[in-house]
């Protein structure tokens, strides 16, 4: 059962996922993330990184339909938070749900930054990923300045990592939960 602590987290990042606002997720708001993500890397509509980068979010918005239920158009507040509540049903599905999580967010990177692949994710990666998802740039700089642990200006993968769980997990003082602003 997820605690108040992970529905308001995981209701920020619902938000950050609704791309026109209107309290419900579609294969639109997916679709304008992966428009915006390629806008805010400069990656050319025409370019197969991009046909890729709908591609990934498309998978995204397919396995969340799916768990919403057959024909579902539309994601409510409440399946999302019943999907999230499936994938740590136990700490097998959460470890594969997690490195599943990972590993995707860093073909993302490579997807739309591949100039900088293998190099972590710096301020300015960030900062364009909160730009891509309608979030205020001034808080995803925030965010990032308190998950940059090592105070290096880069969040490796094993940063991330731990970012993740903590963005998934229960302690409220972790710094992790910042993944997607304030919660």
């Amino acid at each position: 059962m997820l605690t108040d602590l992970q529905n308001r987290k995981l209701m920020r990042m619902f938000d950050a996922f609704d791309y026109n606002k209107d309290g419900l997720l579609e294969q639109q708001d997916f679709e304008g993330t992966a428009a915006n993500l390629a806008k805010a890397f400069n990656v050319e509509v025409s370019s197969s990184a991009y046909e890729q980068l709908q591609q990934h979010m498309m998978y995204h918005w397919q396995q969340l339909q799916q768990a919403a239920g057959a024909g579902s158009d539309r994601v409510n507040p409440e399946s999302w938070l019943r999907y999230y509540d499936s994938l740590f049903s136990s700490e097998e599905a959460t470890s594969a749900y997690l490195n599943a999580y990972i590993d995707g967010f860093y073909e993302l990177w490579d997807l739309v930054d591949p100039a900088a692949k293998g190099q972590g994710t710096t301020l300015q990666r960030f900062k364009s990923m909160y730009r891509a998802f309608n979030l205020d740039e001034a808080v995803g700089e925030a965010a990032f300045r308190r998950m940059d642990s090592s105070g290096n200006g880069v969040l490796d993968r094993s940063e991330i990592y731990q970012r993740t769980m903590e963005f998934y997990g229960n302690d409220p003082d972790a710094p992790g939960n910042w993944m997607f602003g304030p919660y």
